[in-house]
């Protein structure tokens, strides 16, 4: 995918001691740390300063 777990949040203070899938990909991930932070915006009032609606549009 275009981000890792450390980028989506989901980077975890421990790490098993058996290997598995990713791990390897995963630590060197966690130790070179975030280069973006996945968040999401949550808008309630898609009124602008005008008084108009806008509708989000797109995905990226």
């Amino acid at each position: 995918s275009e981000y890792n777990p450390v980028e989506a949040g989901l980077a975890r203070p421990r790490v098993k001691a058996a290997d598995f899938i990713g791990k390897e990909a995963y630590l060197a991930a966690r130790e070179a740390g975030a280069e973006v932070q996945c968040v999401t915006l949550t808008v309630e009032d898609p009124t602008d300063s005008r008084g108009r609606a806008r509708w989000m549009q797109g995905g990226n």
